[in-house]
């Protein structure tokens, strides 16, 4: 597959991911009524993308508007995509995955931060207040941790390979659809990179 250029993805819409192998995955049936403006996800309870977005764009503007003598903080947009759900067994047991997946994520990390659904990628998280570079590597690899970790679902436990792209808003103007479609690109580059593997935007434009 070829890799993904930044034109393909600066937009408002996610792209539908496709595995290095040719395996091209579908959104879940259950967010298809986030087009309509809904603002949580009706299978895992999370922020649907739209709300995500609207409450990035707000922390986006909270640092800008910063008077010059405080302090900006970076801010961290993570998508994540889990790329053999697929293969984890029928839609029942891939939806009960998902939402421990969703309880996982929103119960452990901190309640600042923002754990949304996705639309063709399954998961979002804004990560704001971040001191520094070291700060978002440390932070990512946390939930990467999270999500190498097996979910059980009835009698067993599904060990799911995941991808992650990160971008970060370093106090430069920018918009929340740049910053979405900079993770979007780097999680593009991670899918296509193999299982477990994290890519950062600022790696691609180095």
């Amino acid at each position: 597959m070829a890799d993904t250029t930044i034109s393909d993805v600066f937009s408002r819409n996610e792209k539908m991911p496709e595995t290095s192998d040719g395996e091209r995955t579908s959104p879940d049936r259950e967010t298809a009524f986030e087009s309509a403006g809904c603002m949580f996800d009706r299978l895992t309870g999370l922020p649907s993308f739209h709300l995500f977005e609207d409450r990035l764009q707000t922390a986006l503007t909270g640092e800008l508007l910063k008077d010059i003598r405080m302090r900006r903080f970076q801010i961290a947009v993570i998508g994540i995509f889990i790329r053999d759900l697929p293969q984890t067994g029928d839609e029942a047991v891939q939806k009960q995955i998902l939402r421990r997946a969703a309880d996982m994520l929103q119960q452990a990390l901190p309640k600042n931060y923002t754990v949304a659904r996705g639309i063709n990628y399954h998961f979002w998280i804004m990560v704001p207040n971040i001191g520094g570079s070291a700060e978002i590597g440390i932070e990512t690899e946390k939930i990467a941790a999270l999500l190498s970790q097996p979910l059980i679902v009835g009698s067993h436990g599904y060990r799911l390979a995941y991808n992650i792209g990160v971008s970060v808003f370093d106090g430069d103007a920018v918009s929340q659809a740049t910053l979405v479609g900079q993770a979007i690109a780097a999680l593009q580059k991670a899918i296509d990179s193999g299982n477990d593997r994290i890519v950062y935007f600022a790696e691609l434009v180095s």
